[in-house]
C-alpha cells in the first residue's frame, strides 16, 4: 500500500471524501478489512512498524 492510501485507511473519520472522493464507499471498507483480517484489528500500527523497518 502507498503511504497515503494507508493513511486514508487508518483514518477514515478524516477521510470521507479525500482519497475517496472518486470511489464507491464499498472499496475503502473492503481495503481495510482485508487488512484488518491480514494483520489484526490493530493493522495500522502494525503496518506503521513494518514500513519503519524497511527504512
Amino acid at each position: 500500500m502507498t503511504e497515503c492510501l494507508k493513511w486514508a485507511l487508518a483514518n477514515p473519520d478524516l477521510t470521507q471524501t479525500g482519497v475517496w472522493a472518486a470511489t464507491p464507499q464499498a472499496r475503502p471498507q473492503a481495503a481495510a478489512q482485508a487488512a484488518r483480517g491480514r494483520l489484526g484489528d490493530d493493522w495500522p500500527g502494525v503496518v506503521t512498524e513494518q514500513d519503519r523497518r524497511r527504512r
